[in-house]
Parts: C-alpha cells; sequence; structure tokens
C-alpha cells in the first residue's frame, strides 16, 4: 500500500479532549470509595497528579487496580448517554473539516462508546476514522501502530491530547502536538512536561492545528 505524504491528519484523543468524561469518573470514585477504602479528593486535586498517583493517594491498594479498572470502564459504558462534548468542539470539529484536514480519533474507549457520542452530538460524518486501540507497553505504540495502519508519516499528523502521556507519546513517535488545559491533566502538569504548546479553548486550539 502506498504512503500518503501531503495529506494533512488531525488525532483527537476522546476522554477528557473531546467529552467530558473526568466527572463520571469522579462519581464513581465516591460511589466505589467505601469498597475500595478510598480517601476522596478534589477533581482539581486530582488533575494535578498522574492517573496512578492520584489512585495512590487516594489509598487505592496496588493488587486492586486490575479490579477497579475493569469496574470504572463498565460504569463509564453504563453512563454513556450522559457523555457531553467539551462547549464549541461542535464548531471546532466542523471548521477543521471544512478545511480539509482528514481527522481521526484515537481511544482506548471502545468505538462503540465513540461512535455512540460522536453520532448524538452530530460530529460522527467530521471524522474519517475510529481507532480503539490500547497497549500496556505505552500510548506511544498505539500512536506508531495508527500511523501504520493509515499509511502515513508522523509529519503528517497533530495530535489533540489532554494528559503528559499524550506529549511524551508523541515526542518519542516525533508526532506533533497541542494539548488542552479542560482535561484530565491540570495545565500545571502539562506545562511541568516542558510544552508550551497549550490550549484553552477550542477556538485558540484551531488556530494553533492549522499553524502546525
Amino acid at each position: 500500500m502506498t504512503v500518503s505524504t501531503h495529506q494533512k491528519y488531525v488525532f483527537f484523543d476522546f476522554d477528557g479532549t473531546l467529552v467530558d468524561t473526568l466527572g463520571l469518573a469522579m462519581s464513581f470514585g465516591k460511589e466505589v470509595g467505601p469498597d475500595f477504602n478510598l480517601k476522596e479528593i478534589s477533581v482539581e486535586e486530582f488533575r494535578k497528579h498522574s492517573m496512578r498517583e492520584a489512585l495512590k493517594l487516594m489509598g487505592l491498594p496496588i493488587y486492586r487496580l486490575p479490579e477497579f479498572v475493569i469496574r470504572i470502564k463498565k460504569y463509564l459504558n453504563f453512563h454513556i448517554a450522559s457523555v457531553q462534548l467539551f462547549e464549541g468542539t461542535t464548531e471546532l470539529l466542523k471548521s477543521l473539516k471544512d478545511k480539509g484536514l482528514h481527522l481521526v480519533v484515537l481511544s482506548s474507549n471502545s468505538k462503540e462508546n465513540i461512535e455512540y457520542v460522536l453520532q448524538k452530538n452530530g460530529v460522527l460524518n467530521c471524522f474519517d476514522e475510529i481507532i480503539s486501540d490500547s497497549s500496556i507497553l505505552g500510548k506511544h505504540k498505539v500512536l506508531s501502530r495508527a500511523l501504520k495502519q493509515l499509511c502515513i508519516h508522523a509529519e503528517q499528523v497533530v495530535y489533540v491530547g489532554d494528559e503528559v502521556r499524550d506529549i511524551e507519546a508523541c515526542q518519542k513517535v516525533g508526532v506533533a502536538i497541542v494539548a488542552v488545559d479542560w482535561g484530565w491533566d491540570h495545565k500545571q502538569r502539562l506545562e511541568k512536561a516542558a510544552y508550551g504548546g497549550i490550549a484553552g479553548s477550542p477556538q485558540r486550539l484551531e488556530a494553533m492545528i492549522l499553524y502546525r
């Protein structure tokens, strides 16, 4: 298969970038807190730490992490109908599509959940591809597989994410990234990752994507 070298792609993370699922995750934490003997922390405090650090701060025993992950995925799946796009995201996606960019969702969330939310919000047709993938070896492996699947080069892609691990993955693969400050990781964490390309609004995000 021939590798395309001219088209521009925008890879969007899903949770925390396109849609707000952090509130649901925090609600889950409160609901199962007694089962896991968790200490309650604020959303702002949670966002200042990596997921692993936050769960450790809440007192989750490492041996119960697999059980916790399985249960939170079931919880999010059950409440998927309540998930909404961040304000201004619909207009952003339609504008980028109208400008001829190829839009892709790259997420560990299920393809069914992603398609459901995007369809419900009227933006499913903005995306050329929806790739559901995860790896215990790191997000850079997921990103590398997506490039191979689409037969494109790293230089053609701008990745949009909300976590430090997104920045680290893109740096490893050589993909440009724009981080958003409304997601799971606090702006302070993104800045500490030695990265300055942070968008504070969908309008600013569009400008930064087009500039890259």
